[in-house]
C-alpha cells in the first residue's frame, strides 16, 4: 500500500528524466555561428559558413550590411544585393570540389537578409552569404544563427504517458476516499 503512494512521484520523477535526457542532443557547430562576420572584397563574392545539427532543430539567422562611409561622401565598405540562403551538404566526388550544396526548402520568414526554418532534421548545413562589396575598400557583413533543438516525438510520448499515469493514480485516490466517506 505504501509503494501506491509513492507510485505518482515515481511517474513524475522518470517521466522527467527522461523527458531531459532526450531533447539533451548537443549541436555541433564546425564554427561558432552564434555570430558571423566577415569583410569582402569588392565585387561579387559568395561565403558559406557549415556546421552540423545533431537532432532535429529549428534554426534563424539573419546578416547586415555594415554601410561604413567616410564624412558622409565615400563610401568605404557597402554590399549591394545582399542575400543569405540555407543548403545542406554533402561530400563532393572532386578534390577541388568537396562539398555539394543542395538549397533548403521550407523558410517561413522569405528576406533576402534573413531565414527562419522550424524543424530541420540532423545532418550537415552550409548557411550562403552572397552579394556584391560596392565600396572603396569592398564591404563588411555581420549576422547571427540561433539553433533551437526540436523535441523528439518519444520525449511527447513520455510526457503524455506520465500524466495520464498521474491523473489515473489521483483519480483513483479520489475514489478511495470517496468511499470512505460514504462508508463512515
Amino acid at each position: 500500500m505504501k509503494f501506491m503512494k509513492i507510485l505518482p512521484l515515481l511517474v513524475f520523477l522518470g517521466t522527467m528524466l527522461g523527458s531531459a535526457g532526450a531533447s539533451a542532443n548537443a549541436v555541433y557547430l564546425n564554427q561558432p555561428l552564434n555570430t558571423i562576420s566577415a569583410n569582402v572584397s569588392a565585387g561579387s563574392f559568395t561565403d558559406y559558413w557549415t556546421f552540423e545539427l545533431g537532432t532535429t532543430s529549428g534554426i534563424a539567422g539573419q546578416v547586415n550590411n555594415d554601410v561604413f562611409n567616410f564624412l558622409g561622401m565615400f563610401v568605404i565598405q557597402n554590399i549591394n544585393s545582399l542575400a543569405v540562403d540555407l543548403y545542406s551538404t554533402a561530400l563532393g566526388t572532386t578534390t577541388g570540389n568537396p562539398l555539394t550544396y543542395v538549397a533548403v526548402a521550407g523558410d517561413s520568414n522569405p528576406s533576402p537578409t534573413a531565414l527562419t526554418f522550424s524543424s530541420l532534421a540532423a545532418g550537415s548545413y552550409a548557411l550562403k552569404v552572397s552579394g556584391i562589396g560596392s565600396g572603396l575598400a569592398g564591404g563588411r557583413y555581420s549576422g547571427s544563427l540561433t539553433v533551437t533543438p526540436v523535441p523528439e516525438p518519444e520525449t511527447w510520448a513520455m510526457l503524455l504517458v506520465g500524466t495520464i499515469l498521474l491523473g489515473l493514480q489521483l483519480r483513483r485516490k479520489n475514489v478511495i476516499q470517496d468511499s470512505m466517506l460514504i462508508a463512515a
